[in-house]
């Protein structure tokens, strides 16, 4: 007896077999970029506030921003001082600040979680200031870091300004040619790295997130201590901190330009991985750390007016080369001498 080909009724069978599979499987939501339209004070979590076109205030998205979503900041008819409110938690996958004028993102009623993605924070060229968060407890804006993340600032003019609660354990990267200040006490466990053309500003005792994930000053980054911090104000405790090359503006990798000395501020480990610039206008410490040359005998140059003191019990590493000072001046207190092992 002649078989019946099995590909006659196989595909039939397969496909009743996986259709049920298909239904159940999770599907993703597609990404969206959706435009803040320029409705001040506005609330995040209305649809109406955005727009999917980039230059218009219509046609509303079927709901506001979510984790997939990247949230752009403002339609280009729209470059006035924006408040974004936040009445709930919220996520993207990333934030766009293109808007001329200045931009907040604050808490409504309560501190209020924003969740990032991978895209991080992008502040294009002509961009305004850009504030996330506020110093009142009720307007609160925490920053959760959802993955590995690069923020942006194309912008050398005005500052991206985060006040708030930097959270997650994912490393933090920060690029552009711009300025960022971190004022929260921050508590992510990745590393931070400050590329070529940052300043960072740090702005509290833990900027940099916990001592766990250390921090690198790349060749053309700068570190700044303090802002507008008390006398002393800063205390980044053991944080490791990797640095190389002559900072923004050949004016240091590590600096203080702020209003007070900061003599307490570094007390971990600085390793030169390169030839390193220090600088400032204000004194900033090593107090109860270590300088080291990298193991590769790196030169450390000091420029600026100010003081930078090797304090308390730290210790130079034995490949430091040499310290040159061109201007201020460099101190070795008692007991600071010791090479470490």
């Amino acid at each position: 007896m002649k078989r019946k080909p099995l590909v006659t009724w196989f595909p039939f069978r397969f496909a009743l077999l996986i259709a049920p599979l298909v239904a159940a499987w999770p599907q993703r939501a597609q990404a969206a970029l959706l435009y803040w339209d320029g409705v001040t004070p506005g609330t995040w979590g209305t649809a109406a506030n955005w727009s999917t076109a980039a230059g218009a205030t219509t046609p509303n998205p079927a709901a506001a921003p979510g984790a997939a979503d990247t949230a752009i900041f403002n339609i280009t008819t729209v470059n006035t001082a924006q408040t974004v409110n936040l009445a709930a938690a919220h996520a993207a996958l990333g934030l766009v600040f293109n808007n001329t004028n200045t931009t907040l993102l604050q808490g409504s009623g309560a501190a209020r979680t924003l969740t990032l993605g991978a895209d991080g924070i992008i502040r294009s060229a002509t961009a305004g200031t850009v504030t996330i968060g506020t110093t009142t407890a009720a307007t609160n804006v925490n920053i959760a870091l959802g993955a590995n993340q690069t923020w942006t600032n194309n912008n050398s003019a005005g500052e991206v300004d985060i006040l708030n609660v930097i959270s997650g354990a994912f490393n933090l990267n920060l690029a552009g040619t711009g300025t960022f200040r971190l004022r929260g006490a921050n508590t992510y466990t990745g590393t931070t790295t400050i590329g070529s053309g940052v300043t960072l500003i740090a702005q509290a005792n833990a900027a940099l997130g916990t001592n766990a994930g250390g921090t690198t000053i790349s060749s053309g980054g700068t570190l700044n201590l303090g802002g507008t911090l008390a006398v002393n104000g800063l205390n980044l405790g053991t944080e490791a901190i990797s640095v190389s090359g002559t900072g923004v503006g050949g004016l240091g990798a590590i600096t203080n330009t702020g209003t007070n000395g900061q003599q307490n501020a570094i007390q971990g480990a600085v390793t030169l991985t390169a030839d390193t610039t220090f600088g400032g206008t204000q004194r900033w410490d090593i107090r109860n750390g270590t300088l080291n040359g990298g193991g590769l005998g790196y030169n450390l140059t000091k420029v600026g007016a100010n003081s930078i003191f090797l304090s308390g019990t730290s210790q130079i590493g034995t490949s430091l080369n040499s310290i040159i000072v061109r201007e201020g001046e460099y101190v070795f207190e008692t007991g600071a001498l010791a090479s470490a092992a």
